[in-house]
C-alpha cells in the first residue's frame, strides 16, 4: 500500500538500514504471533511519533521474554539484540495526525494488509498501546474486507481468470480488492497476480507481463521448456 500521504513504507524492510540498536523512544503497540507458511514467529510493533511523523516499527523472532520486560518496565526496545532476530526496521511512516491510539491502528492496519497473502497476524500475546480488543477488532475488520472483496471477484470473473483456470493455473481471489487474483506461476513455486478488470497478469518474480495471449504464450513456453 502506498499514497501520497506516506513519507515511508518499507513493509518488508527490503530498504532497512543495518542498525546496531532500536531507537530507545519507541512505544510498544502490541506482539503477536505471525504466520510466514513456513512457521509461526513472534513479532512485535512499535509506534514512535516525531515532531512531523508517526512511523511503525517492528521486531521479528522469538522474543516474547524481552517484550514482557519491556512491558514489566525493565528493559527498552534498546536492548533488543538485533543480530538474533529475523528481521527489524521501520516500516512506515506517515505524517503526524490525530491520537497516537488511532495512529498506530492506522499504521498496523496498512502492515496487515499489505501483507496479507504472505504473513498473517495470529494470536494476540502482549498489549502496548492497542489491547487485545483493540487488536482482534482489527484483525476482524481486515478478514471480513477479504471475504468481501472475494466475493465480489468472484461474481465478476473476467475473461483472463477463465483462461488462467483453463490453463491449470488455479486462480484465486487476494481479497485485496474486488478486481485482483493470484494463480500458480506456470512450472513454479510462487505465485503470479492478475488484474481482472484489465485482463492483465505480472509475475514480478519472473518479470513477465502482459494480456491473454500473454499469458498463454508465457504458459507454453513453460510447458515446452
Amino acid at each position: 500500500m502506498n499514497d501520497n500521504n506516506d513519507i515511508f513504507v518499507d513493509p518488508w524492510l527490503k530498504k532497512a538500514e543495518k542498525i546496531a540498536s532500536l531507537p530507545e523512544d519507541l512505544l510498544l503497540a502490541c506482539a503477536y504471533n505471525l504466520d510466514i507458511t513456513a512457521d509461526i514467529i513472534e513479532e512485535a510493533a512499535f509506534f514512535r511519533r516525531t515532531e512531523t511523523s508517526d512511523e511503525l516499527w517492528i521486531t521479528a523472532g522469538y522474543i516474547s521474554s524481552i517484550v514482557q520486560d519491556i512491558v514489566d518496565g525493565t528493559a527498552t526496545p534498546k536492548d533488543f539484540e538485533i543480530k538474533k532476530l529475523l528481521g527489524a526496521g521501520r516500516v512506515f511512516a506517515l505524517p503526524k495526525k490525530g491520537e497516537p491510539f488511532f495512529a498506530c491502528l492506522n499504521l498496523l492496519d496498512r502492515l496487515f494488509r499489505v501483507r496479507t497473502g504472505f504473513y498473517w497476524p495470529q494470536k494476540f500475546l502482549t498489549g502496548g498501546i492497542l489491547n487485545k480488543y483493540a487488536f482482534e477488532g482489527l484483525v476482524g475488520r481486515i478478514e471480513h474486507d477479504l471475504l468481501e472483496n472475494s466475493q465480489k471477484a468472484k461474481e465478476t470473473e473476467t475473461e483472463i481468470i477463465k483462461v488462467a483456470r483453463d490453463l491449470g493455473l488455479s486462480p484465486n481471489p487476494t481479497g485485496k480488492s474486488p478486481t485482483q487474483w493470484f494463480a500458480g506461476c506456470p512450472n513454479k513455486n510462487h505465485v503470479l497476480f492478475i488484474e481482472a478488470r484489465e485482463n492483465l497478469f505480472f509475475c514480478g518474480w519472473c518479470s513477465r507481463k502482459g494480456g491473454i495471449k500473454e499469458l498463454q504464450a508465457f504458459v507454453k513456453e513453460r510447458k515446452e521448456g
